[in-house]
């Protein structure tokens, strides 16, 4: 499934009708792709941030497609209490204050690439899986 038929997919029916996404790219195939997540520009209609993001499973070799929202007023602090943030922002080479003013999308990507999908956004409820080879 490329880009454009799973954001048409997505994006055809409410709530997610008239959202635009980012990633950590500037292009928006590569971001899902390659850093496996992207989200949406603006809250949808229910105040909450889409993000559409990709896992894999060895040794099946599948692809699952999944999205989840986050409200951009989450207390970060609080919604990921398990996470030691001092660490964390070491990690990230930035003091909590500094990744704060960070845009809201970046900050969980940021969660994502440190501790994983499965933690940051919980389990996988609305999987699509494809197989890896009908990616290309």
């Amino acid at each position: 499934m490329n880009i454009k038929s799973l954001l048409e997919n997505y994006t055809s029916k409410d709530p997610w009708k008239g959202l635009k996404f980012e990633g950590p790219d500037a292009c928006l195939e590569e971001s899902l792709m390659e850093y496996g997540v992207i989200w949406s520009t603006t809250p949808d209609a229910a105040g909450e941030v889409r993000f559409i993001y990709r896992t894999y499973t060895e040794p099946e070799g599948m692809v699952h497609t999944d999205w989840v929202s986050i409200r951009p007023t989450v207390d970060f602090e609080s919604e990921w209490d398990w996470v030691n943030w001092d660490e964390f922002c070491k990690s990230i080479d930035a003091d909590f204050d500094e990744w704060s003013r960070r845009p809201f999308g970046q900050k969980v990507f940021d969660l994502v690439v440190q501790y994983g999908y499965e933690n940051v956004f919980g389990t996988c409820y609305h999987p699509v899986e494809t197989p890896l080879e009908d990616e290309g």
